[in-house]
């Protein structure tokens, strides 16, 4: 679960796809759902507020 904050963390301040794999060891499949809910959901926004 830590990953996937670090992931949209990253997300939100604009790093690309290739640099958050790196830093975080995320999965593509993984970083993608995690993608989705950071555009489209609330969840993610709401724990790094």
């Amino acid at each position: 679960m830590a990953q996937r904050l670090d992931a949209a963390r990253l997300l939100l301040g604009g790093e690309t796809y290739e640099s958050i794999i790196e830093k975080t060891g995320i999965s593509s499949a993984t970083l993608s759902r995690v993608s989705k809910c950071v555009k489209f959901g609330k969840g993610y926004k709401k724990y790094l507020k």
